[in-house]
């Protein structure tokens, strides 16, 4: 493969971040929601305990955490190669869609619009734009 630009476009592997610090997210995540419903202690105090298992095995045996780790991973992959496009269509449709259908409803820089007056198309230079001193030391 060719090397002659500075990003590398071959998709390349991302890698699995670590079971530790897998655990360590969910066991927040599972804080941050308990803290949220503390209204119902039910659901407080189950959150709360699957927030301290979590933190538990993320420390003790990571190892545990392996197949959560890979289905998140997974999840998080997926979710960027559909969520990306969307971003970008959005982006598209409403910012350079809408400067488009303006452009071409208030200019017409190619002159495309037919105009049967005119005995030709050609459009004259003026002197000044043409002069050849506009050239010189351009740097």
């Amino acid at each position: 493969m060719s090397r002659n630009f500075h990003e590398i476009y071959a998709q390349s592997d991302v890698a699995l971040p670590s079971d530790r610090s897998t655990g360590i997210v969910f066991a927040v995540v599972a804080v941050i929601i308990a803290i949220l419903l503390r209204h119902n202690m039910t659901a407080f105090a189950s959150l709360m305990a699957v927030a301290a298992i979590l933190l538990a095995v993320s420390f003790v045996a990571p190892a545990l955490l392996r197949p959560l780790n890979i289905v998140w991973f997974k999840l998080g992959l997926l979710l960027h190669k559909i969520i990306s496009p969307l971003i970008m269509v959005l982006v598209f449709m409403i910012a350079i869609v809408p400067f488009g259908l303006v452009m071409q409803i208030v200019r017409d820089p190619l002159r495309r619009k037919r105009q049967p007056q005119l005995a030709s198309y050609w459009v004259d230079r003026e002197p000044e734009l043409s002069d050849r001193q506009d050239m010189a030391n351009q740097f």
